[in-house]
């Protein structure tokens, strides 16, 4: 599951006049990176396509990565090797994305990447 307070910063402060001093926490998160590989780039109908994802997250790991044919969820990976083997059955060309999300729950989708079925 996805982790509460990893990345947690704590202050201190006094009021004027005050001997107690009170915490206050605040959690910030940076959004993940996601990059796309997809090989072959030109394929012919029939043939596979390896996507290949690669996330990385400075603020507490990848909880999962989805793959997008278009619009289209093709798979969900929650553990790396991030990857899903599509089969080319429509001539044409395909565009692929990458979403990574981390385990604060931001996300960020990859550069799109492009294969020919011929």
């Amino acid at each position: 599951g996805r982790r509460q307070g990893r990345n947690t910063r704590r202050y201190s402060y006094k009021v004027q006049g005050d001997d107690t001093t009170y915490g206050l926490s605040l959690e910030t998160n940076v959004a993940p990176t996601c990059t796309l590989a997809a090989a072959p780039g030109s394929v012919a109908s029939g043939g596979n396509v390896t996507l290949t994802a690669t996330p990385a997250d400075a603020t507490g790991g990848i909880y999962r990565v989805t793959f997008y044919k278009g619009t289209t969820k093709l798979a969900v990976d929650t553990s790396a090797p991030y990857t899903h083997v599509w089969v080319a059955t429509t001539p044409g060309t395909h565009s692929f994305t990458a979403v990574a999300e981390d385990l604060f729950g931001a996300k960020t989708r990859s550069s799109v990447q492009s294969v020919t079925v011929t």
